[in-house]
């Protein structure tokens, strides 16, 4: 199993947007309500545009299958999220993706530390998150709160 890491561009704006509004996807979100494609169309635009923000595209044998988006929220600082296509589900892809999208982001940029909020019935993402050796520091509002600090960036 080969994991590329792609930044994301306007090919995969409908993925994206399509992955969003899985069912299962709005459950495990913060925010669970169905995106219009205008709502999703204005922030890809800002996304690709504005340099608040990384998202990651994750290819396997040439198909994309996730993406993960690094929100920069201070120098060095950023919040991670994950969305993997309905259709890749249960294939223990999020490991490897998360792994491979740090290094591809600590050799564009420094980072120090990673944030996450993942919801707390979502079971096999928090077991990745603590295979991975995040440090849950917080429980809030039905999401553990995880962070990633990375001594040698």
């Amino acid at each position: 199993m080969t994991i590329k890491i792609v930044p994301c561009d306007q090919s995969h704006e409908k993925l994206i947007w399509a992955w969003r509004n899985d069912p299962i996807t709005r459950k495990m979100s913060r925010n669970s309500h169905e995106i219009a494609w205008a709502e999703h169309q204005k922030w890809f635009q800002a996304s690709l545009a504005g340099n608040e923000r990384k998202l990651l595209i994750g290819v396997m044998d040439e198909e994309p299958f996730g993406m993960i988006r690094y929100d920069i929220i201070g120098e060095g600082e950023f919040i991670f999220n994950i969305n993997l296509n309905p259709v890749f589900r249960g294939r223990k892809l999020s490991d490897p993706f998360m792994e491979k999208s740090i290094e591809f982001l600590k050799a564009q940029m420094t980072v120090k530390h990673i944030f996450a909020e993942i919801r707390i019935d979502n079971r096999p993402m928090n077991a990745v998150f603590q295979k991975r050796n995040w440090q849950l520091y917080a429980v809030e509002d039905d999401f553990n709160k995880y962070r990633l600090t990375l001594a040698d960036s």
